[in-house]
C-alpha cells in the first residue's frame, strides 16, 4: 500500500470528510497550517487527528504559507507517493520536486485550474513564480483538478501530463447522519418567512467575487424572503444590508454542516449569483434545488437545466424562472439533485478515484 502525504496549505473544514475516508482506506498523512484563513475554517480538534503531521508553519502573507522543513519531514515520513497543492503552494513544492527528484518518488499536483499567475498584471515577483511553478506541474506524474473546466484548461496548459478530475463533493456520509435527525426551525429566522410564496437562500462566503450583491435583483420578485448564511468582511456584508433593505432577508452568519439542516429545510431554493462550487452538491445533498449562474464550471456537471435546477446565463434570468415555478416543482428537482450527488458524487466515489489514480 502506498505511503500517500498530502501537503496543503490549509485544513479546510469542507475536506474534512474526504481526509477522514482517505485514512481508512490508505496510509494516509497530512502536511498543513494548523490555522485557517479568512473563508476556510480549521477543525478545533485538528491536531487529535491521527493523520496530520504538525511542521513548522510562517504565513508570509494573507494565505501565502511558508513550510521551511517541509524537505526534512519528508524525508522523515519516507512517503512513496505526494500529492501536493499547486497554486499558491508553488514555494513549499519546491521542497517536494527536490524530494522527488533525490530519492525517486512521484509527485502529483491538485488544482482547481484557473491559475491567478495567469491574470494580465505584472510584477518582479511573478516572472520567477510562473517559471517555478510551472516546471513542477511538468515533472508531475498527473494532475487533480476539480472538474471538466478545469481538465481542459491543464490539458492545453500541459498537454503531455495527464489530468484526472476528481469530482469534487461535500462529506454526503455525514449529510446523510444529519438528515436522520429531526429539524426545528431556526431561532434566528422570522417566523413570518413561514408564510412567503417562496423562501430563497445564499451560502457561502460573502464577497464581491461571489457577486452576492447581485441578488439585489429579488426585491422585484413578489412575495419571497432571502436568508444569506455565511461571513465576509463586516464593511461588505453591512452594505448588503442596505442594499438589500427591500427584501425581506435574514443574515444569520456562518453554519456549520450540522446546524444547517434546520436552514435547508425551510429553503426553497439556493441562489448562486457567481463562484461556489461546493454550495451544489451540499445543496443537492440537502435534497434543496439549485439556481445557479454559470461560475466555476461544476454547475455545469451536476446541474441539468430545468431537470434538477437551472443554470442561467446572467442574474437577470433568475426573476424569469422564479416567476414561473412553484415550490413544489423546486421541491421534485431538489430531490432528483439529492439522488444524483449521493449516486455519483458521493464521498466515497471521491475518495475512490483520489486512490485509484495515485
Amino acid at each position: 500500500m502506498h505511503k500517500v502525504v498530502l501537503v496543503q496549505r490549509f485544513y479546510a473544514n469542507f475536506r474534512e470528510g474526504l481526509f477522514e475516508s482517505l485514512n481508512e482506506n490508505a496510509n494516509f498523512y497530512l502536511y498543513c497550517h494548523n490555522v485557517g484563513y479568512g473563508k476556510i475554517k480549521t477543525p478545533k480538534k485538528l491536531k487529535e487527528k491521527s493523520y496530520y503531521k504538525s511542521l513548522l508553519s510562517i504565513r508570509i502573507y494573507k494565505d501565502f504559507i511558508l513550510f521551511p522543513f517541509l524537505f526534512f519531514k519528508l524525508i522523515y515520513l519516507k512517503p512513496s507517493i505526494i500529492v501536493a497543492e499547486g497554486g499558491k503552494n508553488t514555494v513549499n513544492n519546491i521542497h517536494v520536486l527536490l524530494y522527488s527528484i533525490i530519492f525517486k518518488k512521484p509527485y502529483l499536483i491538485w488544482d482547481l485550474g484557473k491559475a491567478y499567475m495567469d491574470k494580465k498584471t505584472f510584477t518582479l515577483f511573478k516572472l520567477p513564480y510562473v517559471y517555478i511553478q510551472n516546471y513542477i506541474y511538468k515533472r508531475a506524474k498527473k494532475i487533480y483538478t476539480y472538474n471538466n473546466q478545469g481538465k481542459l484548461y491543464f490539458q492545453k496548459k500541459f498537454p503531455n501530463i495527464e489530468t484526472v478530475v476528481l469530482q469534487n463533493t461535500v462529506d454526503t456520509r455525514q449529510i446523510k447522519k444529519i438528515l436522520t435527525a429531526s429539524a426545528k426551525f431556526p431561532d434566528d429566522i422570522p417566523h413570518s418567512f413561514q408564510n412567503k410564496r417562496l423562501v430563497l437562500g445564499y451560502i457561502g462566503s460573502i464577497n464581491k467575487k461571489k457577486n452576492t450583491h447581485a441578488l439585489k435583483i429579488l426585491e422585484s420578485l413578489d412575495d419571497i424572503a432571502l436568508i444569506i448564511i455565511g461571513d465576509g468582511e463586516k464593511t461588505y456584508v453591512d452594505e448588503l444590508k442596505i442594499l438589500f433593505k427591500n427584501i425581506d432577508c435574514a443574515f444569520v452568519g456562518y453554519k456549520h454542516l450540522q446546524e444547517l439542516r434546520d436552514y435547508y429545510n425551510i429553503l426553497d431554493a439556493v441562489i448562486m449569483p457567481g463562484l461556489g462550487g461546493l454550495t451544489i452538491p451540499q445543496s443537492y445533498a440537502f435534497a434543496t434545488c439549485v439556481v445557479a449562474v454559470v461560475a466555476d464550471g461544476t454547475e455545469k456537471e451536476i446541474i441539468s437545466h430545468n431537470d434538477n435546477g437551472f443554470i442561467l446565463e446572467k442574474i437577470s434570468d433568475v426573476l424569469d424562472i422564479l416567476n414561473n415555478v412553484s415550490r413544489k416543482d423546486l421541491k421534485e428537482k431538489g430531490i432528483r439533485g439529492q439522488e444524483k450527488v449521493f449516486t455519483y458524487y458521493s464521498i466515497e466515489n471521491y475518495t475512490r478515484n483520489f486512490l485509484l489514480n495515485l
